[in-house]
């Protein structure tokens, strides 16, 4: 009965045409943070609204939506760098530092030459862009991590220039991929009504229900 009611009052205020748009309640949100993140724990995860508009852009594991471009580049990193650092840590390899560093960067480049060039319409040569990013991510960050012969030298230093490095990167590949959604859903049906669309209604309803949206008033 009571979901019944919460569905009801929820439509109620998204299908209410007269009413203002729906903002966030800043200090409601601060009180339960917990629950706010719990609600939008979805969108967090997959980075992508929940339809079939961006189904290929997301993977399901356990039952939960993952962005598949982060988990993918996440999963990747790892199993090039470790590898890579262990086979240095015991000798078993010996790198050229300077080498490896300009494949990486080169690598980069070829992975943001791929990407404005829109050859990656098919999702294996996005997996195979994925790995690309990561495995020359990995030899950047491999080659400043052992510059000076160890990791101790200036190691604060190093860890800095590389979270700096992939910082960039991030904001980078953030800005690109905002655009490409917010034009995605710019042409959709529902032109970016979140509370109609149905990647978003279930999110934006519950928040309306536990007042963390509320209809502005319209003046």
């Amino acid at each position: 009965m009571n979901a019944l009611k919460d569905e009801r009052g929820c439509k109620k205020v998204i299908n209410d045409k007269s009413r203002g748009r729906l903002e966030f309640e800043i200090k409601s949100i601060l009180a339960r943070l917990r629950l706010f993140l719990s609600i939008t724990s979805p969108f967090l995860l997959s980075h992508h609204p929940s339809c079939a508009e961006f189904s290929e852009h997301t993977i399901k594991l356990r039952n939960r939506r993952l962005c598949m471009g982060c988990f993918l580049n996440s999963l990747f990193f790892i199993l090039s760098f470790l590898p890579l650092f262990f086979l240095w840590l015991f000798r078993i390899v010996s790198y050229n530092r300077f080498l490896m560093f300009y494949s990486g960067i080169g690598g980069l480049l070829l992975y943001l030459l791929i990407t404005i060039s829109g050859f990656d319409k098919r999702q294996p040569i996005r997996i195979a862009k994925k790995f690309l990013l990561s495995f020359s991510f990995a030899l950047v960050s491999l080659s400043i991590l052992i510059a000076g012969g160890t990791i101790d030298y200036l190691f604060t230093e190093k860890v800095v220039v590389i979270y700096l490095l992939y910082l960039g990167f991030v904001v980078l590949l953030m800005v690109k991929r905002s655009l490409e959604l917010l034009k995605t859903c710019e042409n959709c049906e529902f032109e970016m009504r979140w509370s109609l669309c149905p990647g978003f209604h279930n999110i934006v309803c519950e928040l309306v229900e536990q007042g963390f949206l509320k209809a502005r008033t319209p003046s």
